[in-house]
């Protein structure tokens, strides 16, 4: 069904290239190309950003093996700044995915060979891919976990902060709970609306809901397993409100069309309905997935850890960003538009500088606002 799908999004009048990284996802697009007769150019990026992932070795070997003509294009993020500002333009909405980022840069170095890419996101959704459906797997053993040790857990450092969440959310009863913590990477001790004056603080609390779609979805998927109900609402929440807005407007910024052939109508119906069973076994994720491509790639690239983009924000906001995202989110304008607390955004700037603290994703968020913000335009 994928061979299907790959055929029908290979039509276009414009040369159709693919972006090939080193994981499963852009893998099997690129054998299913291959199958259908087609040779598109496979674009593989690496990144002079610090910190940033490096799949080229991974994306050569399935290049090679598949014989595709393969590019590899070394990106620069120079001009970073002027690149959050052209996001926030195309996004035109408060955008904190940094995954835009190299997405964007890397569409604009792709436009001068190919206005059409194939790429792999919904593969994750689709055929379970992401760690929280494998944990979900096993929840059993994660009730198990001796709630009097998280606090102390928690406490220790960046790994141990992740932990804590997990343990936390992993083992909730609550289909809402569960889902929303396994989506949220702050800290449950230090919440967004510790940022916020106290009178915005209890306006938001008392007329709001931020788990208010996860709630929507746990209704509307509650005859489902955890792990069915998990992939269906990250299909439905997730993957439109986020990843695909992401897909569209950093590559449409940069004037090349995205297709994600994962996503394809033919195979959405043959997948959604599979058992959960079928695509998560023991800690293995994408099960289906890797036995049906089984002999069509290397097994080093079926069998190799997910990796993504792993783009280094944090590491952004405490060098090259520091001195910027300081002055726009200390703006008086800015804090009082949004009742937000300048001292206790100050104190947490400084301590993110400092330190890992689990609060990079909140200030990264509040500098997407700020460009957003259209007083500041």
């Amino acid at each position: 069904m994928i061979d299907y799908s790959i055929r029908r999004q290979l039509v276009a009048d414009v040369p159709v290239g693919l972006f090939l990284s080193g994981g499963l996802d852009s893998a099997a697009i690129a054998s299913a190309s291959k199958a259908a007769g087609a040779t598109p150019c496979a674009f593989t990026a690496t990144f002079d950003l610090a910190g940033a992932v490096n799949e080229l070795a991974g994306a050569r070997l399935t290049a090679s093996h598949l014989d595709l003509p393969h590019v590899h294009l070394t990106v620069g993020g120079s001009r970073l700044w002027d690149t959050l500002e052209r996001l926030a333009m195309a996004h035109d909405e408060p955008f904190a995915d940094a995954a835009n980022v190299p997405l964007y840069l890397m569409a604009k170095t792709v436009a001068d060979h190919a206005k059409v890419v194939l790429q792999g996101d919904g593969g994750d959704e689709m055929f379970a891919g992401y760690r929280r459906y494998a944990l979900l797997r096993n929840a059993h053993l994660w009730r198990m976990w001796p709630t009097a040790i998280t606090p102390v857990v928690r406490g220790m450092g960046i790994w141990g902060r992740r932990l804590a969440r997990i343990a936390d959310s992993v083992g909730a009863a609550d289909p809402t709970y569960r889902m929303g913590r396994l989506l949220t990477v702050n800290p449950p001790d230090r919440l967004p609306e510790s940022l916020l004056h106290a009178d915005r603080r209890r306006e938001l609390q008392g007329s709001t809901d931020p788990f208010l779609a996860y709630r929507h979805a746990a209704t509307r998927f509650a005859g489902h397993d955890p792990v069915q109900q998990m992939m269906l609402t990250d299909l439905t929440v997730q993957l439109p409100s986020q990843f695909l807005p992401k897909v569209d407007r950093a590559t449409m910024a940069a004037g090349v069309e995205a297709r994600v052939p994962l996503l394809d109508e033919h195979v959405a119906r043959l997948v959604v309905g599979m058992p959960s069973r079928w695509k998560v076994r023991g800690l293995e994720k994408k099960a289906l997935l890797r036995a049906a491509l089984r002999g069509r790639i290397p097994d080093r690239v079926i069998d190799g850890p997910k990796t993504g983009f792993g783009v280094p924000f944090e590491q952004w906001l405490r060098t090259t960003l520091f001195d910027g995202a300081r002055e726009r989110l200390l703006d008086r304008s800015f804090v009082h538009r949004f009742g937000l607390c300048s001292t206790a955004m100050e104190a947490d700037l400084q301590m993110h500088r400092e330190r890992a603290t689990g609060r990079g994703f909140l200030l990264w968020s509040l500098l997407q606002m700020s460009f957003w913000n259209p007083n500041s335009r």
